[in-house]
């Protein structure tokens, strides 16, 4: 997930999580604990704790990071805002004008650049970063030993793992001799100048095979670690898969309560993100750490070897030092490869349906606010299933727009050149320096072995060890990692299944459930002590209509609640049909019941799939969502949207801009407008009254639309509270005709012709029963509920 590590100025605007864009704000997002911010003296900023640390200058801050694509941890995207208070001339951004746009098609995403750049110098000068290793061994790689052979396990299930896995070590191992043997031909080299300065003689021959030796084993350096690369790249895509596929699964089955557990919460949000899934990561840790031991060893025998009899120091070879340090500098300063650490206009476009309703399913089980209906629905498998169709359609398509090399013309062959120059560097300084032993012999050292020890060692050996160190350092972690994904992956729901299925057959339901409380007793597992029910019984017999009154917080929606096993109460029991609820399968439950709750959600998908996952058996069927969408008063509204059942109330992926063209650029000073590339289409705000008839429909797919109708019972908790006079006369004439073939309980606060047409009326207040019976009796009562309902018809008369 994506979190705010900054925010600069006002106007700004929050949507669930994310920033919008505003005129004089800037928001980085970073993967989290969100990262630090320090001003300095008002010229730049120094961000921490992002996916790299970066120093930019205020004047110069991307911002906007509209839209969070979460599997991925994208950093500083968004739109570039200007400190200057004036508005700045917009410029039509036109997709199809070479001289401007550059289109390029990257996985998911379409996305377009300024072109219109004046030509920049290749690099700027900079000095290299300095690294120092830090080598330990922690206790908890013995101790994780356990989930990593579980881990090695299950990645041998996988499809095609196995080769991937093999061959990229085989590589890696490979490539992990190689620098040894680099070392002995710089031995032969070193043997070569002794005898130079013996005989002032060489053999150019052997030296021009050495030479060629060292050029061949630098080339198959790099093409090894390119190769491996590769396989890595396939075995991570797959095995990772797997994993995120098991994570989002055990995210999608855990119920209220264990999810409402910070620390659970925690861990699945760093889980089901396969790009960042810290199994493939901690594989890929392990073959590094035993390529970088195998490469140190070696190394170590091939010295051991070159140095016996030679114990003379000597100076010698300065220049291979001062040139290394120059190509260090050069290298470091070269253009990155990611698009985003330089300046300029871009918009970035994705209308991928399986990328955008996959991060919307990952949302669903990462967020809180959709929990209770995912548990009360049984959706768990469902968007397992879903989760697991749009993985396997995305397969291996790019979804992150780091990747994109933003480095082109003659600064991408500049970046060749150096990242060829590497390998073969030392082997041109070694050439170099033979022939100067061989044309002034009188400047030869003592002993070749100690200035051999110096160039090769120090340049290689510690890099190597600082390289060991960073590499058992990281598996400390991922082993961490590793073990926590298993306790989650075992972790049992804190609200334990029963065995009895229900109903025992197909026929129990067709008359509704019977529902019956017998002294419960109930408090929040987080609450204050205090009961919010309090030993209340009552009975509710199958077909008939019921509805639950009371002042708000009595615990009318708790009663609800308590239907679905959201939790489990406290003392008491609860029947259905005459079985205690705690020994019936949740899973049967769940599908008997239908649920629609005063804090109604509406997930982040398509409209048509928060209406068909009522059903989810019918959830590609448009003609019963259609159907289902009419009877809860959806279908008008959502047919006069441009996107109609495929809109979403919020994209769960934001396109991404920045309209601040680079200083560079022909449009330098101005701003461009992208509505040409219609950004963020699809979605649409809506009324509180339509985002509950929405859910309606979600109801009624469920209880009526349904092929199978195996829903029994039907719980509404404040139904019509966001409904015009109309629309609730509507749903509740279409609600009363189920009479007799659905058990129906309603929760409210307010009286009208639902109560006059109740089979019974349970009043309750402070979680206790006070009256019940039906409209008539309980007005001849002259008790709680006549005082409300009078109270409520001299409102409406007044």
């Amino acid at each position: 997930m994506l979190s705010p590590a900054a925010q600069i100025g006002s106007d700004d605007s929050e949507r669930d999580g994310v920033f919008k864009k505003s005129l004089h704000a800037t928001y980085f997002f970073c993967h989290p604990p969100a990262p630090s911010l320090s001003p300095l003296m008002g010229s730049s900023i120094t961000l921490s704790g992002c996916t790299e640390e970066l120093e930019i200058p205020l004047v110069e801050l991307n911002g906007d990071a509209k839209g969070a694509d979460t599997a991925e941890g994208t950093p500083l995207l968004g739109s570039e805002l200007d400190s200057d208070s004036e508005e700045k001339e917009q410029v039509l951004f036109d997709p199809n004008d070479p001289s401007m746009a550059r289109y390029t098609k990257h996985g998911v995403w379409d996305h377009w650049e300024d072109i219109s750049l004046a030509p920049t110098s290749l690099f700027k000068l900079k000095l290299p970063h300095t690294i120092a290793a830090k080598i330990k061994v922690p206790r908890d790689v013995y101790r994780g030993w356990p989930y990593v052979a579980r881990m090695l396990t299950d990645m041998a299930t996988v499809e095609g793992s196995k080769t991937y896995f093999t061959f990229y070590l085989i590589m890696s191992t490979l490539s992990s001799v190689l620098p040894s043997l680099d070392l002995w031909y710089n031995s032969q080299f070193l043997r070569m100048i002794e005898v130079a300065v013996e005989t002032r003689t060489v053999n150019k021959d052997a030296l021009l095979r050495i030479a060629g030796g060292q050029v061949v084993v630098s080339v198959l350096q790099r093409g090894l670690r390119s190769l491996g690369n590769h396989l890595n790249e396939r075995f991570d895509k797959r095995v990772g898969r797997k994993f995120a596929s098991r994570a989002f699964r055990v995210a999608a089955r855990l119920d209220v309560p264990t999810h409402g557990d910070s620390s659970v919460r925690q861990t699945i949000d760093s889980l089901y993100y396969y790009d960042e899934n810290p199994l493939t990561r901690g594989s890929r840790d392990v073959v590094q750490l035993f390529s970088d031991a195998v490469n140190f060893a070696t190394q170590c025998g091939v010295l051991f070897s070159v140095l016996q009899g030679h114990y003379e120091g000597a100076q010698f070879l300065l220049v291979v030092g001062i040139l290394r340090l120059l190509y260090d500098i050069a290298a470091d300063a070269a253009p990155s490869r990611s698009r985003y650490r330089g300046r300029g206009a871009y918009a970035a476009k994705t209308t991928d349906d399986d990328y955008l309703q996959k991060s919307g399913l990952e949302s669903m089980v990462a967020q809180d606010s959709y929990r209770k209906d995912i548990v009360a629905g049984g959706l768990g498998d469902v968007v397992s299933q879903q989760y697991d169709r749009r993985m396997h359609n995305l397969s291996d398509k790019p979804t992150d727009l780091r990747h994109i090399d933003a480095v082109t013309g003659l600064a991408r062959v500049w970046q060749i050149i150096l990242d060829h120059a590497e390998s073969p560097f030392d082997v041109f300084c070694q050439m170099y320096t033979c022939l100067q032993v061989v044309n002034s012999p009188s400047s030869a050292p003592f002993s070749l072995s100690t200035l051999h020890l110096v160039t090769s060692t120090v340049s290689s050996l510690n890099n190597q060890l600082s390289s060991l160190g960073r590499s058992i350092e990281g598996i400390s972690d991922d082993v961490l990692s590793i073990r926590r994904y298993y306790e989650t992956v075992d972790m049992p729901n804190k609200i334990p299944d029963g065995l009895t299925p229900f109903p025992e057959n197909e026929f129990d339901l067709s008359n509704g459930i019977s529902v019956e409380f017998k002294n419960v007793s109930f408090k929040y597992p987080d609450g204050t002590g205090k009961n919010v029910i309090d030993n209340l019984s009552f009975k509710i017999e199958q077909g008939q209509l019921c509805v639950i009154v009371g002042e708000n917080g009595s615990g009318k929606s708790t009663i609800l609640t308590l239907l679905t096993r959201i939790y489990d109460i406290s003392e008491g029991q609860i029947l259905l049909n005459g079985h205690d609820i705690r020994t019936l399968r949740l899973a049967d439950v769940r599908k008997a019941v239908a649920v629609l709750y005063q804090e109604y959600t509406i997930f982040p998908l398509p409209f048509s799939q928060n209406i068909g996952l009522g059903d989810p058996n019918s959830l590609e069927d448009m003609d019963m969502i259609r159907q289902a969408a009419e009877l809860g008063g959806a279908a008008e509204f959502i047919e006069e949207l441009p996107h109609k059942y495929g809109t979403y109330l919020e994209r769960p992926v934001y396109d991404r801009w920045d309209p601040e063209p680079s200083k560079h650029s022909a449009y330098a000073g101005k701003e461009f407008d992208f509505k040409d590339l219609k950004l963020d289409e699809g979605e649409s705000d809506l009324s509180g009254g339509q985002k509950q008839r929405i859910a309606l429909s979600r109801t009624f797919m469920k209880s009526i639309v349904s092929s199978e109708n195996v829903v029994g019972l039907l719980l509404f908790d404040e139904p019509s509270a966001a409904l015009d006079p109309k629309a609730e006369h509507d749903l509740f004439t279409r609600l009363r005709k189920l009479r007799g073939s659905k058990t129906m309980i309603f929760s409210s606060h307010r009286f009208g012709k639902l109560t006059r047409h109740a089979d019974l009326i349970i009043y309750i207040a402070k979680g206790q029963l006070m009256e019940a019976g039906n409209h008539v009796e309980l007005m001849k009562k002259d008790g709680e509920y006549a005082k409300f309902w009078n109270m409520q018809v001299e409102d409406f008369l007044s």
